[in-house]
């Protein structure tokens, strides 16, 4: 398992104006994680009032979107014989 986080040097609760972890460092964690068997951990750094600051809901949907298109459909499918 590997505990991460979407801001930069490992702050885990939301902290104004902290810079985001550049994507092709959020892949290589990807990689080196799920690639290898594991569970990649996020956070979900809300703020004070209970939100999810714009940038983060930006960085976290191209993550996502990197996933799906990266890895979302199998590579071969299986039917019973």
């Amino acid at each position: 398992t590997c505990d991460t986080t979407l801001q930069d040097f490992d702050k885990w609760f939301y902290t104004e104006g902290m810079p985001l972890r550049p994507m092709q460092q959020l892949i290589d964690v990807y990689h080196s994680t799920v690639g290898m068997n594991g569970v990649m951990e996020m956070d979900f750094a809300i703020d004070r009032d209970g939100l999810v600051h714009p940038s983060h809901a930006e960085l976290y949907g191209k993550l996502g979107g990197w996933i799906r298109s990266c890895y979302g459909s199998p590579v071969a499918s299986q039917t019973a014989r």
